[in-house]
């Protein structure tokens, strides 16, 4: 689904995945592992493929897709150096994660990842928005003045605000929504909730 100019939502994924289409073709986020289908969908219908994935956090439902899209499309990924683990290393797995892991919901590991420290595309900006996760971030996109906001803020109730329920370090999460809600945006797109526009 069109959203803007140049920014896509691709639907009914189970976090929000967007692709920004101008000079290059750039991914924000990769869902669970069974949103491959949706987002293969959408390229194909698209006839284009994804030079960049940009990811907001490297938990399961923002990266589980991550590795099938490798394999098809080899684009280069992004992550902050703090949730690199995330997506770069097994972990072993029992009991109930396990379980939840059978239904689509885990991370098959990447080793072609990037730190984004070595991102250099001048049309986005990566912002830290801790509290998620240590190394969750933010992406602006300049030309648009579009801010993805992973799970560091959502719109609700004509506010911005945080699901204390999902992080990890509330006041970490509190600091990044002030710092998202100082900046000069003009649409919001979080992974999960409304898109404000």
């Amino acid at each position: 689904m069109k959203l803007s100019d140049h920014v896509y939502y691709i639907d009914r994924t189970v976090s929000h995945v967007y692709v920004v289409i101008s000079d290059h073709i750039v991914q924000i986020d990769a869902g669970i592992k069974n949103d491959f289908v949706k987002i293969n969908n959408f390229y194909k219908s698209m006839n284009i493929k994804p030079e960049y994935i940009l990811l907001t956090s490297g938990t399961y439902d923002h990266a589980g897709s991550l590795k099938a899209i490798y394999d098809e499309y080899s684009p280069e990924i992004y992550i902050n150096k703090n949730d690199m683990d995330l997506v770069t290393k097994p972990r072993e797995r029992k009991g109930f994660v396990s379980y939840i892991e059978s239904k689509g919901i885990s991370i098959d590991t990447v080793k072609n990842v990037f730190s984004y420290e070595k991102f250099n595309l001048n049309d986005f900006l990566v912002i830290d928005t801790p509290g998620y996760t240590s190394g969750s971030v933010s992406i602006f996109y300049k030309p648009e003045k579009a801010l993805f906001t992973g799970d560091a803020a959502t719109y609700g109730f004509r506010k911005l605000k945080v699901d204390m329920m999902f992080v990890n370090d509330q006041k970490d999460a509190e600091l990044s929504l002030k710092k998202i809600e100082m900046m000069d945006f003009n649409s919001i797109y979080p992974a999960h909730g409304r898109i404000k526009r």
